[in-house]
């Protein structure tokens, strides 16, 4: 947060069969969200979010996640998940 504005968010959530999300892969394997303010991007937060995120999620028992994105924003995620 700088100037009382946040800089961005994650998240993950259990999507069902019956109603699931874009990057759903079955009901036992969260889907990733994150956001973050445009202000704010191209200084590392979405990484450090994500991998803060991943590690809670292996506390929580999870041992997959899926994370849906558009094409053109692809690459910086390519490196968080080796």
């Amino acid at each position: 947060m700088k100037d009382d504005q946040h800089a961005g968010a994650v998240w993950y959530r259990l999507f069902e069969e019956t109603n699931p999300g874009f990057g759903y892969v079955d009901n036992e394997t969260p889907e990733l969200g994150i956001a973050i303010h445009p202000d704010f991007r191209g200084m590392g937060i979405g990484r450090l979010l994500m991998n803060e995120i991943i590690k809670q999620a292996a506390l929580d028992g999870y041992h997959s996640l899926s994370l849906s994105v558009d094409p053109p924003i692809l690459q910086p995620w390519n490196s968080i998940r080796n």
